[in-house]
């Protein structure tokens, strides 16, 4: 009997192991589709807790991989931050967002400020970049939406995402079709977009 528990243990574990290292690769998977992970990045996924990407770089000369610093995922990546809901200023437009791994942005944006209230599409970028040696850090973020030519303008939104803070802060220029001066085609401002919680 002894020799039978023992095959049964053995089997037992082999499963166990096998489940475990699926689940480890699929996490590798989620996190290489949501970020622009780099072919020399090595991915470290603990049981428990979050997962880290040690920074790798080809090195100048020869096929190898310098170890450029380590970042942190904490749960969930930039991309899922930025779409995990409808983001809102301080004049009440509302926008979504949808990042691809590439960083190219899509979705929409309502405005209650002249323009009826519809949705106008978006369409921008991200850049992914991880922390350098700076004292400053955030991700850039740009986006721009038509009004349609009923309106007659374009707005476009330049600035920083700041995840530890949930905010995206950005100067915008709007640029209309017809104005009363030369010099009055073009408004500056700056928003504050935080995440929408009332939807």
């Amino acid at each position: 009997m002894r020799p039978t528990i023992a095959v049964f243990a053995a089997l037992f574990l082999g499963v166990a192991a096998c489940l475990s290292e699926a689940k480890h690769y699929r996490k590798h998977d989620e996190i290489r589709s949501k970020l622009p992970i780099h072919a020399c990045d090595v991915i470290t996924c603990p049981s428990s807790g979050e997962c880290e990407v040690s920074q790798k770089t080809l090195a100048l000369v020869g096929p190898f991989c310098r170890t450029d610093g380590t970042r942190s995922i904490n749960g969930s990546s930039i991309i899922s931050k930025l779409e995990a809901s409808s983001w809102k200023n301080e004049l009440g437009s509302t926008m979504t967002l949808v990042v691809s791994s590439t960083g190219f942005v899509t979705g929409t944006y309502k405005s209650p400020q002249g323009t009826g209230g519809n949705e106008h599409p978006l369409n921008g970028w991200v850049n992914f970049a991880p922390a350098g040696g700076s004292a400053s850090h955030g991700t850039p973020i740009s986006f721009s939406v038509s009004w349609g030519t009923a309106i007659g303008s374009i707005t476009s939104w330049n600035g920083i995402y700041a995840p530890e803070n949930e905010t995206i802060v950005a100067n915008w220029m709007l640029t209309r079709a017809n104005s009363d001066f030369v010099w009055d085609h073009t408004l500056l401002g700056r928003d504050t977009f935080v995440p929408d919680n009332s939807q």
